[in-house]
């Protein structure tokens, strides 16, 4: 949703609204959005800096615009009015909510806008708002979870169809001080939407760069190349490709080592001539491009003709079922076709039982990884708990 007028700054008034448990917000005197805070752009499906300066009626609480109409000329400075609402919630689907409205004056009697407080009223309204207050601790905490050293990388195998070790995907986790361990799926959404995604994935670029100088000094695991998982909305922001040469050149690393994951559940905006020459240039300097969850989106097509890619990694949910489902078999008997067609080559993720990896090394999947050949630890874990049957692989050669 584009905005359709430059944001307000942030007030003091702001600043206290978004510590407000329910839905809250601010519109100033032609109706649009100033200021929103958490739950509400939770509510709305959009990240704040799409919805500051749209107006109401461009969402799900076009009802909260006309509610304004009928109601904000008529309120005196300190006066509010309680109304009802039925709105659309994006995910909890048709919602009541009982809603404050008062006029917020700056100077004199002209309102510039008014300020607007949301409760759910719907049956499980209790529910849905302890949950957006949940939501709002959980990000609050997240905030500083970087600087006090909360955020942590693990380490997956993949390994070729001998079991000997090809690399390492890192993968996020936050160590929480009161809920321990968060899976990525329990933060990362909620990063993606306030934009924390860019300086936690920019963490996790710096430490992973890091660990893979680490291992290119080590006789033994020189050869691992490293996945690192980018969202569509790091690649979409300016200066991103900028940032990530910097950070491959401080720390040293052969760049052939690094391999980018890209999510194909979550479409990157515009693929335009200009972002693919510069996934072009990132290849070209050695770096290598995985297309991470193929076939769990909608984009799959056009990230295969658009991107320099190297590997596919087929979505663990395929896999799951993949000696019982005819289905499923059919479908990556259909992919590592198509792969191979565009000279891809295919990694099978959530690999869980022997079983399982035999029926996709003899169908020809290139690599693997999944529980069956590893979980996720920390870097200095690695050598103790690897699995007895993995083995190095040969070292890269080539420019």
């Amino acid at each position: 949703m584009p905005a359709t007028a430059a944001p307000c700054q942030t007030t003091v008034l702001d600043l206290a609204l978004d510590h407000v448990p329910v839905m809250a917000g601010r519109i100033d005197a032609q109706h649009r959005l100033c200021f929103a805070n958490p739950p509400l752009t939770t509510a709305l499906g959009f990240p704040l800096d799409k919805l500051l300066g749209s107006r109401l009626e461009q969402t799900c609480l076009a009802g909260l615009g006309e509610l304004f109409a009928r109601h904000c000329q008529l309120l005196s400075p300190g006066e509010v009015q309680v109304c009802q609402l039925s709105y659309q919630h994006p995910c909890l689907g048709q919602r009541s909510a009982e809603v404050t409205l008062a006029s917020h004056h700056k100077q004199g009697d002209n309102p510039a806008g008014w300020l607007f407080f949301v409760q759910d009223t719907s049956e499980s309204g209790n529910q849905a708002s302890a949950a957006s207050h949940q939501q709002l601790e959980l990000e609050q905490a997240l905030t500083g979870a970087i600087q006090r050293g909360e955020l942590v990388l693990h380490y997956q195998p993949l390994v070729d169809a001998e079991q000997r070790i090809l690399g390492m995907e890192a993968l996020l986790g936050w160590q929480h001080p009161q809920h321990g361990l968060l899976a990525p799926a329990e933060f990362l959404p909620l990063a993606e939407r306030n934009g924390m995604i860019l300086g936690i994935g920019q963490w996790v670029l710096e430490t992973a760069c890091a660990q893979l100088a680490a291992w290119q000094q080590d006789t033994q695991r020189r050869h691992w190349t490293l996945n690192v998982n980018i969202s569509a909305r790091q690649i979409n922001e300016p200066g991103f490709f900028e940032r990530l040469d910097a950070t491959v050149s401080r720390s040293g690393i052969d760049s052939r080592g690094l391999q980018l994951e890209l999510t194909e559940t979550m479409p990157l905006k515009g693929l335009n001539r200009a972002l693919q020459h510069q996934l072009q240039q990132l290849v070209d300097k050695g770096v290598v491009l995985v297309l991470d969850d193929y076939g769990a989106g909608y984009s799959s097509l056009a990230y295969l003709k658009h991107l320099p890619l190297s590997w596919l990694k087929i979505d663990q949910s395929f896999i799951r079922g993949v000696l019982e489902d005819m289905r499923d078999q059919k479908i990556i008997r259909a992919i590592l076709s198509l792969a191979a067609s565009l000279e891809l080559k295919v990694v099978a993720e959530g690999v869980e039982t022997r079983e399982q990896f035999d029926y996709l090394r003899n169908a020809g999947c290139h690599a693997f990884q999944g529980y069956l050949f590893g979980r996720p630890l920390p870097a200095e874990q690695l050598n103790a708990h690897a699995p007895s049957a993995v083995a190095p692989a040969p070292a890269r050669t080539g420019s």
